[in-house]
């Protein structure tokens, strides 16, 4: 912050001569009118050339240090340091000045005010210490600083995240790498027993992957929902994670809670590619939810043409049923997948069978809409 400049005002008062006319009154034994005329005069005030108090008297507060610090005018900090004014001030959500250095990646601003003592543990209203914030925003400078500083890596915010989790959130790979190197626990679960391998897989690429997976991250390790990193990697679609953790020998045969692999999630979220290298062998290819869903039937489903050949082309077989009586023809018929229906029904599916509302392929895809599949299907 600029130092204030401050004018002084001065107060000069002019010496005036005033003569003054006067007339006084008659004298006893005097007339008014011979009176004599006399001059006055009047003596000037003295000259004081005292100087006078200033308008406003500026002062440096605890809101200049915040937002000194928030936009990492180091100067302007140091100077407010040496003024004496706190470095452990607070805004209202309870960042410190070194939160908002941290978060706005200001490592020169983050440097003076740890010189200064200011502590690099303290938290804001949402738990979360100057090293989160840092890690948020993906700023290795300032996690070096931090670290450095004995600021504690292994903390958590009210939410379960750790520093680790919340680089990892936002895939920054650098500073995920850092963490690690400093001791971040790799194998840390946060919310909902989800580990920061879980929290990588929706959104991350391999590199993510690969540094925790390399720090000790538990590659089949289940959530509370039964999930795993590859089930939630094909649920989200993310295929390169996918192909990362079949690498490192992720099992694609573990159900979650309702009884979906991976490729069943990813079949009944339309992900093609995800899907893909989870198709397995024929050990496997028939598992089924617990509603009796197949991954033929879900392939169908969304319309994946390549994925229904490929699982017939694998074992799959075309006429089991759902748990109310679908086969996987009949849901493409349903669908309107006349791709799907017509490779079906050349893998010999039957057109005949029935579901339990007693309705055939035909008759399916008749009251759905889908009457130019009847050719197909007579």
């Amino acid at each position: 912050m600029a130092a204030c400049k401050i004018e002084h005002v001065f107060a000069l008062a002019a010496a005036t001569l005033v003569a003054v006319s006067a007339f006084p009154s008659a004298s006893l034994g005097q007339s008014a009118a011979n009176a004599q005329r006399k001059s006055v005069v009047v003596p000037a005030p003295k000259r004081t050339d005292q100087p006078a108090m200033p308008a406003r008297l500026l002062q440096a507060t605890p809101t200049d240090m915040l937002d000194a610090a928030r936009r990492g005018q180091t100067s302007a900090v140091r100077r407010l340091i040496a003024a004496g004014v706190s470095v452990e001030a607070r805004d209202d959500d309870g960042n410190s000045a070194l939160s908002l250095a941290a978060l706005a990646g200001k490592s020169e601003t983050v440097r003076a005010l740890l010189s200064a003592q200011a502590a690099p543990n303290v938290s804001n209203r949402l738990g979360e210490s100057p090293l989160m914030l840092a890690a948020r925003g993906g700023h290795t400078d300032v996690i070096n600083e931090l670290i450095a500083r004995s600021a504690d890596i292994a903390a958590k915010n009210k939410r379960g995240d750790a520093a680790l989790g919340l680089a990892v959130r936002r895939c920054h790979e650098q500073a995920v790498r850092l963490l690690l190197d400093h001791g971040a626990d790799a194998r840390i679960s946060g919310g909902a027993g989800n580990t920061v391998l879980m929290i990588a897989a929706p959104t991350c690429a391999s590199g993510v992957l690969d540094s925790l997976l390399s720090k000790g991250a538990s590659v089949d390790a289940r959530n509370d929902l039964g999930e795993t990193a590859l089930w939630i990697a094909a649920d989200n679609g993310n295929a390169g994670s996918v192909l990362t953790l079949l690498k490192h020998n992720a099992d694609r045969r573990i159900a979650d809670n309702d009884g979906r692999t991976p490729l069943l999630i990813a079949l009944e979220n339309g992900h093609r590619d995800a899907a893909l290298p989870l198709l397995g062998d024929a050990t496997d290819i028939d598992m089924a939810t617990k509603a009796g869903n197949t991954a033929l039937i879900l392939a169908a489903k969304s319309g994946l043409t390549d994925i229904v050949r490929a699982l017939l082309k694998k074992g799959a077989r075309p006429d089991l049923r759902n748990k109310f009586g679908y086969t996987a023809l009949m849901i493409g018929c349903q669908e309107g997948h006349g791709d799907v229906v017509a490779t079906l029904l050349k893998a010999g599916a039957d057109r005949n069978l029935r579901n339990k509302k007693r309705e055939t392929a035909m008759e399916i895809a008749t009251a759905s809409g889908h009457a130019e599949l009847e050719k197909l299907l007579k």
